[in-house]
């Protein structure tokens, strides 16, 4: 039951109201009636019903809120060091190629290769030849021209190739390549979202300080400049954003 009306003085009558519409008369002639209409009271929680962060440990807020904003600070340099590394790699395919392989015993071969504006990662299998030393294999150096055998699949850069054919040195032997492509903007783009969300952080910030609003939830401190009465936040240099 909602309380509509204000409860009167003693020996007086009171309504409440215990549902839209409908309003109930009750008489309090003494303290003994008092707890049986009380009984009949519900009070409403609020709707926004949550401890002030910054409160209890000062504007920094609590420890776990500290680490994991550290944290992600450290994700955002890491994030912008791999998206500076991947736009820089991604001009340099266009005129130098890198690439290092794995060559294993069975004459199989994996390689990862650096090519104009892609990265191809590739397995090759050899059938017919005799088992040899596993070892790595780098080069860096002009770009080459390569086919990448036919086109099994391909979307927005995106491709997978495929390449079989027969081969003689001693022995004779067959091989097929698979080839994955993949265009770099794809992992520039990944590593772009932590320091892009970041500065979107920053702008927003320096809006706040200008118009004078909270730095964590924009709330207008005009009238409260000492700390922020909607999320506890002290304003200032040392203030929680």
């Amino acid at each position: 039951m909602g309380v509509d009306a204000r409860i009167p003085a003693l020996g007086r009558r009171c309504y409440l109201r215990d549902r839209p519409g409908r309003e109930c008369l009750f008489s309090i002639n003494g303290p003994q009636a008092v707890l049986p209409l009380l009984s009949h009271l519900r009070l409403r929680p609020s709707r926004d019903a949550r401890p002030l962060p910054g409160m209890r440990r000062g504007a920094d807020g609590s420890e776990g809120e500290c680490m994991r904003r550290r944290a992600f600070i450290l994700l955002t340099g890491l994030s912008l060091l791999l998206c500076v590394a991947t736009c820089g790699l991604w001009l340099r395919s266009y005129w130098y190629q890198d690439d290092v392989g794995r060559h294993t015993a069975d004459r199989a071969m994996w390689v990862l290769l650096s090519w104009r504006g892609d990265l191809v990662a590739s397995h090759d299998t050899q059938v017919g030849l005799p088992r040899r030393e596993p070892f790595w294999a780098t080069y860096s150096g002009p770009v080459n021209d390569y086919t990448f055998g036919s086109v099994r699949w391909s979307l927005l850069g995106f491709a997978i190739r495929t390449s079989t054919g027969t081969g003689a040195s001693e022995n004779p032997f067959t091989f097929r390549t698979d080839y994955f492509l993949v265009p770099y903007w794809f992992p520039a783009a990944l590593t772009i979202i932590l320091p892009a969300r970041q500065l979107r952080i920053l702008i927003r910030r320096a809006k706040r300080r200008h118009s004078g609003t909270c730095l964590r939830c924009g709330y207008d401190l005009r009238a409260t400049p000492g700390r922020c009465p909607e999320c506890g936040t002290i304003p200032g240099p040392t203030g929680n954003a």
